[in-house]
């Protein structure tokens, strides 16, 4: 159905078009890198559909932004992220006799809460890192304590020595904590998106094209980047790129279920905004 609207849209503005354009539709936003995947296959030079690209927009709806606004900055937009795996394993036995294990669920615990030093201890209070353990799997029994646990989790950054700082303190407490405890740890780090960067030139051709579409008092600057990833990412590397926010909060609202919680739903009436705006950057945006 969004080929085909699309189709439609590029259909009865294609004369008035200053330049040609791309529509990407892009698999695997969420986790699968499908960002990533397009860009090798091709979508930006013209070896896969049409023309080479010179300039990239996109958007991001936005529950703590207002209906119909729009919000952008230039430079880091939203953080690069680390996939945290970790597997920590001891010895195992009766509950009752905790004496005779090496338990892993005590050693897992303290390094749920040590490696916060890394935000607190390690990263300069001006930078930003993100440190979560999101998952923390163990036990089957209520009186057995179990060989392993295993702690799943995410970290984010903004600039490539916090993330390589990270990757290194988080292994060397990790392992400093399993040893202390008699137990060993597998550790498994894995870079994910990069970061989003926007390109300062479609930051402000995305200004000046909002400004002639929507209301001015409805268009904001982010005054720092967000630490969310986005696959967008892979695109902002290679093109002059500006990825926006587009507004959800229904007015007179306080607030919204966020992105990715389970209540979160998203609301159509922006739609219609995103809508005009893309079709605004269509007509208008200016490549050299």
């Amino acid at each position: 159905m969004d080929c085909s609207i699309a189709s439609i849209i590029y259909t009865h503005i294609f004369n008035a078009l200053p330049n040609p354009v791309t529509f990407v539709f892009q698999p695997a936003e969420e986790g699968g890198a499908g960002g990533e995947q397009m860009v090798l296959d091709g979508c930006l030079t013209g070896k896969l559909l049409g023309p080479e690209v010179g300039m990239m927009f996109g958007l991001h709806g936005w529950p703590q932004l207002t209906l119909h606004h729009v919000a952008t900055k230039p430079g880091p937009m939203l953080a690069a992220d680390i996939g945290v795996s970790v597997t920590i394993r001891g010895v195992g036995g009766h509950a009752a006799f905790p004496h005779y294990c090496k338990d892993p669920i005590v050693c897992a615990a303290q390094v749920v809460t040590a490696v916060q030093q890394l935000v607190s201890r390690n990263t300069d209070p001006l930078d930003s890192l993100v440190v979560s353990i999101t998952q923390f799997n163990g036990g089957t029994a209520h009186n057995v304590i179990p060989e392993e646990v295993k702690l799943v989790g995410t970290m984010r950054y903004l600039e490539k020595e916090t993330g390589m700082m990270a990757k290194e303190r988080f292994t060397e407490i990790v392992n400093g904590i399993a040893t202390a405890h008699g137990c060993t740890a597998t550790i498994d780090l894995r870079d994910g998106y990069p970061v989003t960067r926007n390109d300062q030139k479609a930051v402000d051709q995305f200004f000046d094209i909002a400004n002639k579409t929507i209301e001015s008092k409805k268009i904001e600057v982010f005054e720092k980047p967000v630490m969310g990833g986005e696959d967008f990412s892979y695109y902002c590397q290679e093109v002059p790129s500006c990825f926006f926010a587009l507004g959800l909060l229904p007015h007179g609202q306080s607030d919204m279920p966020a992105l990715h919680q389970p209540t979160f739903d998203f609301n159509d009436d922006a739609i219609r905004t995103g809508i005009k705006l893309f079709c605004s950057l269509a007509l208008q945006t200016s490549i050299d």
